[in-house]
């Protein structure tokens, strides 16, 4: 879980950063969060709960089944990382 952590304050900072050089949050629920300052409440409310709905697949699943679904959430939101990162170093390059 500490991966996914990571990479969740990584894409809190990247989005930031990106909206800060003109950027545009592509998701409407982070959006209307955005639009009333509180990206840090919607990262942390999403964190919460995929950590807690992975928690229980793996009671109810088993391991195997609850570690697929953190690796997959890891992938996904590492390309989103990725993705800010591009769009930061493009702003910068076009200023």
């Amino acid at each position: 879980m500490v991966l996914f952590i990571i990479l969740n304050i990584l894409d809190y900072v990247s989005t930031r950063s990106a909206l800060s050089l003109g950027g545009i949050e592509a998701n409407p629920i982070a959006r209307l969060f955005i639009s009333y300052n509180l990206l840090w409440l919607y990262k942390a409310v999403m964190v919460v709960a995929i950590i807690f709905l992975i928690h229980l697949l793996y009671r109810k699943h088993g391991e195997k089944r609850a570690l697929f679904y953190y690796k997959l959430s890891s992938v996904i939101l590492f390309l989103v990382v990725h993705w800010n990162v591009i769009m930061i170093i493009k702003s910068g390059l076009m200023n």
